[in-house]
């Protein structure tokens, strides 16, 4: 991308209190790995992760690296030696910084894996809750169609037994008439 789309970049999103900031973050001295890394995190970060909304500026050309200056810092005036100490604390910022984005990458990987898999989980549940909620419906009207055959037979049952002691008391009748008559 080139510097000029950049810039404009950063003047559309930029208030003028950040545009100050911005400038102060592009004065910090860096070293050139850091550049280098930077850069490669910048493609990265254009190619995969759109949603982390920070910017990498580069740093300025300075007469001497940086390595040297942090090296052999107590031969510079106390300012410098400030300056090295804020680098130094900054790089350590960020290396930490980097480390808890590692960390929550992964953690959001797993995550992502186990909504996923419980998701997966949920389908396969709801299909058995579907099934087995078929099977009680079927087996419920089973079960009514037998209760009610049931209670058929028991009515012919109780139907045939009344019959039965009906006859048995004519015949009865019939024996103690007779008996009556011969006495």
């Amino acid at each position: 991308m080139s510097h000029h789309h950049h810039k404009r970049h950063q003047s559309r999103s930029r208030s003028p209190a950040n545009k100050r900031e911005s400038q102060q973050n592009r004065n910090n001295d860096r070293s050139k790995d850091y550049d280098r890394r930077a850069d490669s995190n910048e493609r990265h970060h254009h190619s995969i992760q759109s949603n982390r909304q920070y910017h990498y500026f580069h740093a300025p050309v300075l007469a001497m690296p940086i390595d040297e200056i942090v090296n052999n810092v107590e031969k510079h005036p106390p300012v410098v030696q400030a300056l090295v100490r804020e680098l130094l604390l900054e790089r350590k910022t960020r290396q930490l910084t980097e480390e808890k984005i590692s960390i929550y990458e992964h953690d959001y990987a797993y995550l992502r894996a186990q909504h996923e898999a419980t998701i997966n989980n949920m389908t396969l549940l709801k299909h058995d809750y579907d099934r087995c909620r078929l099977d009680l419906k079927n087996c419920s009207i089973e079960l009514n169609e037998l209760r009610h055959n049931n209670h058929q037979l028991r009515v012919r049952i109780d139907h045939l037994l009344n019959n039965e002691r009906q006859h048995s008391y004519t015949n009865e009748e019939i024996f103690y008439a007779k008996r009556q008559r011969r006495n």
